[in-house]
Protein backbone atom coordinates (compact mmCIF):
# COMPACT_ATOMS: atom_id res chain seq x y z
CA UNK A 1 0.00 0.00 0.00
CA UNK A 2 1.47 3.24 -1.29
CA UNK A 3 2.60 5.20 2.12
CA UNK A 4 0.20 8.93 2.04
CA UNK A 5 2.43 11.89 2.19
CA UNK A 6 1.34 15.56 2.99
CA UNK A 7 3.64 18.18 1.59
CA UNK A 8 3.78 21.61 2.74
CA UNK A 9 5.48 24.76 1.85
CA UNK A 10 9.24 24.28 3.44
CA UNK A 11 9.35 20.47 3.34
CA UNK A 12 12.85 19.43 2.38
CA UNK A 13 13.63 16.42 0.42
CA UNK A 14 16.64 13.92 -0.03
CA UNK A 15 17.00 12.60 -4.26
CA UNK A 16 20.11 9.82 -3.75
CA UNK A 17 21.70 10.27 -7.13
CA UNK A 18 22.15 6.69 -7.85
CA UNK A 19 24.24 6.09 -5.13
CA UNK A 20 26.92 8.43 -5.97
CA UNK A 21 25.73 11.60 -4.09
CA UNK A 22 22.65 13.03 -2.43
CA UNK A 23 20.81 16.55 -3.86
CA UNK A 24 18.06 18.63 -1.68
CA UNK A 25 15.59 20.15 -2.47
CA UNK A 26 12.92 22.76 -0.74
CA UNK A 27 9.19 22.96 -1.77
CA UNK A 28 8.35 26.94 -2.22
CA UNK A 29 4.74 27.26 -3.33
CA UNK A 30 2.70 27.05 -6.12
CA UNK A 31 3.12 29.04 -9.52
CA UNK A 32 -0.20 30.17 -10.40
CA UNK A 33 1.27 31.77 -13.30
CA UNK A 34 2.22 28.20 -14.51
CA UNK A 35 -0.71 25.79 -13.62
CA UNK A 36 -0.86 26.33 -10.29
CA UNK A 37 2.34 23.61 -10.13
CA UNK A 38 4.58 23.43 -7.57
CA UNK A 39 7.55 24.85 -7.58
CA UNK A 40 11.19 23.75 -5.53
CA UNK A 41 14.69 25.34 -5.33
CA UNK A 42 17.26 22.54 -5.79
CA UNK A 43 20.39 23.35 -4.03
CA UNK A 44 24.16 23.29 -5.33
CA UNK A 45 25.54 21.18 -2.64
CA UNK A 46 25.91 17.35 -3.91
CA UNK A 47 26.30 15.43 -0.35
CA UNK A 48 28.19 12.22 0.20
CA UNK A 49 25.09 9.20 0.22
CA UNK A 50 25.92 8.72 3.95
CA UNK A 51 26.48 12.12 5.16
CA UNK A 52 24.99 13.31 8.03
CA UNK A 53 23.15 16.92 6.99
CA UNK A 54 21.62 19.60 9.45
CA UNK A 55 18.76 20.46 7.23
CA UNK A 56 18.96 24.57 8.72
CA UNK A 57 22.34 24.39 6.64
CA UNK A 58 21.39 22.93 3.76
CA UNK A 59 18.37 25.36 3.02
CA UNK A 60 21.68 28.43 3.35
CA UNK A 61 23.19 27.02 0.47
CA UNK A 62 23.11 28.34 -3.05
CA UNK A 63 20.57 27.30 -4.88
CA UNK A 64 21.21 25.22 -8.43
CA UNK A 65 18.10 25.66 -10.24
CA UNK A 66 14.32 26.47 -9.88
CA UNK A 67 11.93 23.88 -11.40
CA UNK A 68 8.22 23.54 -11.49
CA UNK A 69 7.54 19.45 -10.86
CA UNK A 70 4.48 17.38 -9.45
CA UNK A 71 6.21 16.54 -6.16
CA UNK A 72 4.19 13.59 -5.21
CA UNK A 73 4.86 11.62 -8.44
CA UNK A 74 9.01 12.10 -7.80
CA UNK A 75 7.96 10.42 -4.51
CA UNK A 76 5.73 7.93 -5.70
CA UNK A 77 8.08 6.98 -8.12
CA UNK A 78 10.93 6.71 -5.78
CA UNK A 79 12.92 9.97 -6.98
CA UNK A 80 13.41 11.17 -3.55
CA UNK A 81 12.29 11.12 -0.19
CA UNK A 82 10.82 13.75 2.44
CA UNK A 83 13.41 14.41 4.81
CA UNK A 84 11.73 17.34 7.18
CA UNK A 85 10.33 21.03 7.07
CA UNK A 86 12.62 23.82 7.10
CA UNK A 87 10.00 26.94 7.46
CA UNK A 88 10.33 28.82 3.85
CA UNK A 89 9.05 32.59 4.89
CA UNK A 90 10.98 35.13 2.15
CA UNK A 91 9.32 36.17 -1.27
CA UNK A 92 11.07 33.41 -4.07
CA UNK A 93 12.91 34.85 -6.33
CA UNK A 94 12.86 32.45 -9.22
CA UNK A 95 12.72 33.81 -12.51
CA UNK A 96 11.09 31.91 -15.43
CA UNK A 97 10.78 31.74 -19.31
CA UNK A 98 8.55 30.26 -21.63
CA UNK A 99 8.35 30.64 -25.51
CA UNK A 100 5.34 30.78 -27.94
CA UNK A 101 7.43 28.07 -29.56
CA UNK A 102 7.47 25.47 -27.09
CA UNK A 103 4.37 24.92 -28.68
CA UNK A 104 5.13 22.09 -30.74
CA UNK A 105 7.41 21.06 -27.66
CA UNK A 106 10.39 22.04 -26.49
CA UNK A 107 12.30 19.31 -28.42
CA UNK A 108 11.06 21.03 -32.07
CA UNK A 109 13.95 20.21 -34.14
CA UNK A 110 12.23 23.22 -36.38
CA UNK A 111 12.80 26.07 -34.10
CA UNK A 112 16.50 26.21 -32.79
CA UNK A 113 16.54 30.07 -31.61
CA UNK A 114 13.48 31.45 -30.58
CA UNK A 115 12.54 35.33 -30.77
CA UNK A 116 8.85 34.82 -28.73
CA UNK A 117 10.00 34.13 -25.10
CA UNK A 118 8.08 35.33 -22.01
CA UNK A 119 9.53 35.93 -18.63
CA UNK A 120 7.81 35.74 -15.02
CA UNK A 121 8.13 35.68 -11.46
CA UNK A 122 6.33 33.43 -9.91
CA UNK A 123 3.20 34.44 -9.51
CA UNK A 124 3.16 37.02 -11.39
CA UNK A 125 2.03 38.18 -15.02
CA UNK A 126 4.48 36.98 -17.87
CA UNK A 127 5.81 39.81 -19.71
CA UNK A 128 6.86 39.63 -23.44
CA UNK A 129 10.58 39.96 -24.07
CA UNK A 130 10.74 38.72 -27.72
CA UNK A 131 14.60 37.45 -27.86
CA UNK A 132 16.60 36.81 -24.75
CA UNK A 133 19.52 38.63 -23.36
CA UNK A 134 21.98 37.49 -20.66
CA UNK A 135 20.16 38.34 -17.76
CA UNK A 136 16.54 36.92 -19.25
CA UNK A 137 18.82 33.34 -20.74
CA UNK A 138 19.51 32.83 -17.23
CA UNK A 139 16.03 31.83 -15.87
CA UNK A 140 14.73 28.55 -15.10
CA UNK A 141 12.76 26.83 -18.18
CA UNK A 142 9.10 27.59 -16.62
CA UNK A 143 7.47 24.10 -18.38
CA UNK A 144 6.23 21.49 -15.26
CA UNK A 145 8.98 19.01 -15.93
CA UNK A 146 8.27 15.41 -15.36
CA UNK A 147 9.90 14.10 -12.01
CA UNK A 148 12.65 11.78 -14.05
CA UNK A 149 14.05 14.73 -15.80
CA UNK A 150 13.81 16.93 -12.91
CA UNK A 151 16.11 13.78 -11.36
CA UNK A 152 18.57 13.48 -14.57
CA UNK A 153 19.15 17.41 -14.16
CA UNK A 154 19.90 17.24 -10.67
CA UNK A 155 22.06 14.21 -11.49
CA UNK A 156 23.90 15.63 -15.04
CA UNK A 157 23.41 19.40 -14.60
CA UNK A 158 21.25 19.36 -17.85
CA UNK A 159 17.16 18.75 -18.49
CA UNK A 160 17.48 15.80 -21.36
CA UNK A 161 17.27 16.95 -24.84
CA UNK A 162 18.29 20.02 -26.69
CA UNK A 163 16.12 22.96 -25.52
CA UNK A 164 15.70 25.65 -27.66
CA UNK A 165 17.55 29.23 -27.16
Amino acid sequence: MMKRIVIRVGDIFCADIKGKFKRYFQYIGLDYEELNSQVIRVFKTHYPVDAAVDLKEVVKDEVDFHVHVVIRAGFHYNYWEKVGNVPFKEKADALFRATDDFARGPWDPLVKVSSRWYVWRMNEPMVFVGRLNEETRKADIGLVWDPGSVFKRMETGYFPGPLIE
